[in-house]
């Protein structure tokens, strides 16, 4: 029996709202972007933007300046792109947002910066066998972590077992 998934496409993020200095708390209007350092480019936007500002927003219920999204969920309204694991081949991935009260969209600054969680997305692209023993921490495979019959005769190399070894 095997067990196996798909790295899910989105990644959680949580941010606070303040309106003239006010927690904001009804549904707001969001757009996001992950973009480079400069802001110039748009690796992934809610709606598939390639640069600037995104064309459509997300609604988004604020409580007490508080909101949640599950980012590139595409079974959110106005979230129609999944991100892929391409935007994390960048060394430098920020977070920018824009939101609306209703009156027109303001870029919230600074952008953030997109910390371990997104480049775990790229896990979902490694191919079998591209982990290989000099990838591996000295020490980090023990006898434990082996399955029965895991090591065969033809993976031993000459010499390896001595008679103080043999049991």
């Amino acid at each position: 029996l095997t067990a196996s998934a798909q790295v899910p496409q989105i990644i959680n993020y949580q941010g606070r709202i303040t309106v003239g200095g006010t927690n904001y708390d009804a549904t707001g209007l969001f757009k996001f972007a992950l973009v480079n350092t400069a802001g110039t480019v748009n690796y992934w936007a809610n709606d598939g933007t390639a640069s600037g500002q995104p064309a459509t927003g997300v609604s988004l219920a604020v409580s007490k300046g508080l909101y949640s999204v599950l980012l590139g969920d595409t079974t959110v309204s106005g979230m129609t792109t999944a991100i892929g694991a391409s935007v994390f081949a960048n060394s430098d991935v920020r977070l920018r947002v824009w939101f609306s009260d209703g009156s027109g969209y303001q870029q919230l600054t600074p952008d953030q910066r997109i910390a371990a969680v997104g480049y775990a997305l790229v896990a979902g692209t490694v191919s079998d066998g591209a982990i290989t023993s000099a990838k591996l921490a000295s020490g980090a495979v023990t006898s434990a972590a082996l399955g029965t019959s895991a090591v065969g005769s033809t993976a031993i190399v000459d010499g390896a077992v001595t008679a103080a070894k043999l049991g």
